[in-house]
């Protein structure tokens, strides 16, 4: 069976959501893969580093480090807080990469699960494509961004949220 191998916090993390939108708090460690695959690790006690508080002004996140035995297909393992209506918790992977504000964290160590979620409808996995850099709206302004709102960090509308 296909679907998402992820580590789950026992008890969640008590950061508090700066958008509208939150879900169940997981990281994604393996994405549209099969189940048979990581049998062996799946209901297995793990924990995460907790490092930073991430976000720009699409979504929220918070930065960890995970064990070294632990599969992880994202260069930035991550916890999605919140994120906003026009964008979607997969957009956390490209704020990471790219832009945006950070703030430490205590550095506790979180418990956690290996759990496999498994795909119960066809699931396109382009459905969230990555979005390419593109120039900042702000005439005179040569910055790239990955923005909803097409503006760099420098020029980017304030947001209510934050």
């Amino acid at each position: 069976m296909t679907g998402i191998l992820w580590l789950v916090p026992i008890t969640p993390i008590a950061v508090s959501a700066i958008y509208p939108n939150t879900q169940r708090q997981h990281v994604t460690l393996a994405y549209g893969v099969e189940r048979k695959d990581y049998e062996n690790i799946i209901g297995l006690s793990a924990s995460v580093g907790i490092l930073e508080e991430c976000w720009n002004d699409e979504v929220q996140t918070v930065s960890v480090v995970l064990q070294s035995w632990l599969p992880c297909n994202n260069l930035h393992p991550h916890i999605t807080i919140s994120w906003v209506d026009s964008s979607a918790p997969v957009m956390s992977n490209l704020m990471l990469q790219g832009e945006h504000y950070s703030k430490a964290l205590d550095g506790s160590v979180l418990p956690c699960m290996v759990e496999f979620l498994e795909w119960t409808d066809p699931v396109d996995p382009h459905k969230w494509r990555d979005r390419s850099p593109a120039i900042c709206k702000q005439p005179g302004c040569d910055k790239t961004t990955r923005s909803l709102t097409g503006y760099c960090r420098s020029h980017r509308p304030a947001t209510k949220y934050r």
